[in-house]
C-alpha cells in the first residue's frame, strides 16, 4: 500500500503489514520503494461486494413486513370497532316544517 499525503504521515507498507519506509509529519522528503502488484482476488473481490445489496434486500423485506402487519392490525381494529358499533353514526338534522318559510 502507498500512502501519500500532503498533510500527513507519507508511507509504503509491505504486504505483511509492516511499515517499510515512511517521511514523518512536517517532512518534506521523496521515497523509494518496491511496489507489489496483487494478482489474487482478495476476499472482498470475491464476495463482499454483495454486502451492501444484501443488507439492502433484507431492510427492504423487513420494512415490508412491518408494513403490511400493522396495516393488517389496523384493518382488523377497524372491523371490530365498526361491527361492534363504536363508531360514530352519521347524524342528520332535519329542520322542522314551520321553521321553514312558505
Amino acid at each position: 500500500v502507498v500512502r501519500a499525503t500532503s498533510s500527513g504521515l507519507s508511507e509504503l507498507i509491505a504486504p505483511d503489514g509492516r511499515p517499510t519506509i515512511s517521511i514523518p509529519v512536517g517532512k518534506s522528503g521523496a521515497a523509494t520503494g518496491r511496489v507489489y502488484h496483487r494478482t489474487a482476488l482478495t476476499p472482498y473481490m470475491r464476495a463482499l461486494y454483495l454486502l451492501p445489496y444484501l443488507c439492502l434486500a433484507i431492510s427492504l423485506i423487513i420494512f415490508y413486513n412491518l408494513f403490511t402487519a400493522g396495516w393488517r392490525r389496523w384493518r382488523v381494529a377497524r372491523k371490530q370497532q365498526i361491527a361492534g358499533g363504536d363508531h360514530e353514526e352519521a347524524v342528520t338534522v332535519v329542520q322542522d316544517s314551520e321553521d321553514q318559510p312558505q
